[in-house]
């Protein structure tokens, strides 16, 4: 009897023994990073476990807009660690939403630490703990464009960051380079991480914003059927308008894609019209969407780390009249003066580390002829399946230039 209590007290001596050296093995790791994310205590559905009904409020943890974790497409937090909620607007507020109905807070921004699951604690005594598909805001968080230093050819254009306004802090999602004369974007500078593996779905899509930009001119109305219909019989005559808007109409072409953005304010942001260009609907889809679509699953399949995408416009599309002369296209003119150019082309510069920067151009129009688009091609084409990014719509009207050509064909270095 007096050996099998020895044996168990030295068995139960040995299994603490283990168990101390297997935590003091976890914890040596985590302090290193390697393997911080295991004892994330807050694990959350980006479908699920947030409010995708109403309006979204803004969300940073670290200085950061929060983003899904490396190894999976959801959110993970470690216990305690903190996040700022808010909700920008002069107007705005974050709402709970509890069993008994919403209570309306007077807060803009709200300090919250993770508990567990998707349960999160505060200091506030209406929000002691909530559930993070609990809160959303009174009304649309509003995006703030904020006027930065100068960008582009020689220095001549104005760049413009937009994102949100959290608490006393401005941080930016994408910087936008300008033209304030002629009122176009020639690139915005965006990044596309490798766990951006879905974005979050809601009701419906956002309409894009002014916010202070375009001088005034009602550009949402340039955008509409019957107002291009008009433009176009002005440049090119009554026929030969009606030919290039009866079954084409020119969309608002996302630069920064809406897809590479993960969260629904986030999203929206991207919903202005600084971030958009003229595109035709038979460009947007397929040939354009295919790009944007293979270079969000090269990243999540194969890059390790972030990718800087310079997504821009170059040139002015030019179209005969009906007496056959070829005029540019724009869809304004303020003060006698053309705006709001039809770009010729579209592009995005891809930069990872360690991999060779390409540009990938799209011709922006469904009227050219392949003799007269072999002619806009400005490069030795690298979409032949031996560059890294496999881009399924090769056609005529597409191609990929190495870095330096592209930098020689628009005259500037967007990177």
């Amino acid at each position: 009897m007096c050996s099998l209590l020895i044996a168990r007290h030295v068995q139960r001596v040995q299994q603490a023994s283990t168990v101390s050296m297997a935590t003091r093995l976890l914890l040596l790791l985590v302090s290193a990073g390697v393997i911080d994310y295991v004892i994330a205590s807050c694990n959350l559905n980006l479908q699920k476990d947030f409010d995708t009904k109403n309006a979204p409020p803004v969300f940073i943890t670290n200085g950061k807009y929060m983003a899904p974790d490396l190894n999976a497409c959801g959110i993970r937090l470690s216990t305690r660690q903190k996040i700022l909620i808010g909700c920008p607007g002069a107007r705005n507020a974050i709402v709970y939403t509890s069993r008994k109905g919403k209570v309306q807070t007077n807060l803009r921004v709200l300090e919250a630490t993770c508990d567990s699951g998707s349960n999160f604690k505060s200091s506030n005594k209406n929000l002691k703990k909530f559930a993070l598909k609990e809160i959303s805001c009174k009304e649309q968080p509003e995006v703030t464009i904020k006027k930065t230093t100068k960008c582009g050819r020689n220095n001549l254009y104005q760049k413009y960051n937009g994102g949100y306004n959290v608490g006393n802090t401005f941080y930016s999602l994408y910087e936008a380079c300008f033209d304030e004369n002629i009122l176009t974007t020639y690139f915005v500078k965006h990044y596309i991480h490798p766990y951006s593996c879905e974005t979050q779905q809601s009701d419906k899509s956002p309409s894009f914003q002014v916010n202070g930009m375009f001088k005034g001119l009602p550009i949402s109305r340039l955008y509409t059927m019957s107002e291009q219909r008009k433009r176009f019989k002005e440049i090119f005559g009554k026929r030969q308008g009606a030919v290039y808007t009866d079954n084409n109409v020119l969309h608002k072409g996302h630069l920064a894609s809406r897809a590479d953005f993960t969260l629904a304010a986030e999203l929206r942001a991207s919903y202005q019209y600084i971030n958009a260009a003229p595109q035709w609907d038979k460009v947007n889809a397929p040939r354009w969407s295919n790009l944007e679509r293979a270079l969000r699953v090269y990243v999540n399949q194969k890059a390790k780390k972030s990718v800087t995408v310079y997504t821009g416009t170059h040139g002015v599309l030019m179209l005969p009249d009906e007496r056959g002369s070829n005029k540019p296209v724009y869809l304004a003119n303020v003060s006698n003066k053309n705006a709001v150019p039809v770009p010729l082309y579209f592009y995005k510069v891809v930069v990872e580390p360690g991999k060779k920067t390409v540009a990938y151009v799209t011709i922006n129009s469904v009227f050219y002829t392949s003799t007269q688009i072999q002619t806009l091609r400005f490069c030795t084409d690298l979409c032949d399946g031996t560059h890294w990014l496999t881009w399924k719509d090769k056609g005529i009207e597409s191609f990929c230039c190495d870095y330096n050509d592209f930098k020689r064909e628009v005259g500037y270095s967007p990177i």
